[in-house]
């Protein structure tokens, strides 16, 4: 794999990068942590210096290493599946002398076993079949066991749509010590990466969970009245893509995702209902455009006469 590298400015460090010189993500890193300014931001605000944290889809470390920076007396245990991302991870771990970080190549999800991981770089993603990479799934929940970890502060999760069976293996984590959810809600991965229903997944998210918006200050805001203006912005204001912060509502369980998977099929079988019906849709238009044309309504008339000698 190509390996390159380059320095990048974090908060109170300069650290040396590695990754594939082929990534854009890894080579557009610049931009990369200026679009962490909220998070930056809002974990300066609200973590203490010695937060146990969790980050769930790591890649080659970026955030991981920020979380390290912001948290220097806490630690932070970073997950990344790809071998390829997790091998450049823990150089990037090793080599610029970060003591507070714990690096685990495995997926994590509903529940242990594998799975196939595809593509490489940033859009590294889990899949339900064809070509990719088999890796171990945990699950939060039991990792947490294992690590006997007696406290949790924060979860920043971005899983290329895998989020919500990703949520459903940390259910028992997040009502036992109800730390705050930074994630990403990408409405294309989730239905066309995951084949799930996203805007379900939404309105579970606000049975249970206050849903916010972080600004580049930190500020959090609701992200919207209800479920169905949020899933309207993000795919028409957003470009599908956004960061939400999810706090579990006092008494409110993690609610199961199982209900939200539909197969591939399911989702070729909606998009082919669509367009048969805007097919429908521009049939009825053409013909209302017809009925209301000046040449229809004169030879209305001799339409009558014809439809009284065909009876």
């Amino acid at each position: 794999m190509p390996d390159s590298s380059h320095t990048a400015i974090l908060p109170g460090r300069q650290v040396v990068l590695h990754g594939n010189s082929d990534d854009p993500y890894f080579r557009n890193a610049g931009a990369v942590l200026a679009a962490e300014a909220p998070l930056q931001a809002w974990v300066r605000a609200n973590l203490p210096r010695d937060a146990v944290v969790v980050d769930i889809g790591g890649n080659i470390g970026l955030t991981a290493l920020i979380l390290s920076a912001l948290l220097p007396d806490g630690h932070v245990h970073v997950f990344e599946a790809l071998p390829e991302n997790a091998a450049f991870l823990r150089r990037n771990i090793a080599e610029n002398g970060i003591r507070n970080v714990t690096v685990n190549s495995v997926a994590l999800g509903r529940q242990p076993g594998s799975v196939q991981m595809g593509a490489a770089g940033a859009g590294s993603h889990v899949q339900s079949g064809g070509q990719g990479v088999e890796v171990p799934m945990t699950t939060l929940d039991r990792y947490v066991a294992e690590a006997g970890l007696a406290r949790l502060d924060f979860i920043k999760m971005d899983v290329e749509g895998f989020e919500p069976p990703v949520l459903d293996g940390a259910a028992a984590t997040i009502e036992r010590f109800r730390p705050p959810v930074f994630m990403e809600f990408n409405t294309w991965c989730l239905t066309f990466v995951q084949g799930l229903d996203a805007r379900g997944f939404a309105a579970l998210l606000w049975d249970a969970f206050e849903v916010l918006s972080v600004d580049a200050s930190g500020a959090e805001r609701p992200a919207g009245p209800d479920p169905y203006s949020f899933f309207h912005d993000n795919v028409v204001l957003h470009g599908t893509n956004e960061d939400v912060l999810l706090r579990l509502r006092p008494e409110a369980q993690v609610p199961s995702m199982d209900g939200l998977v539909r197969s591939g099929s399911g989702v070729v079988a909606q998009l082919e209902l669509k367009q048969a019906h805007l097919g429908l849709k521009r049939v009825e238009a053409e013909l209302d455009a017809i009925r209301r044309s000046t040449s229809w309504q004169v030879t209305g008339p001799l339409r009558t006469l014809v439809n009284r000698w065909r009876r």
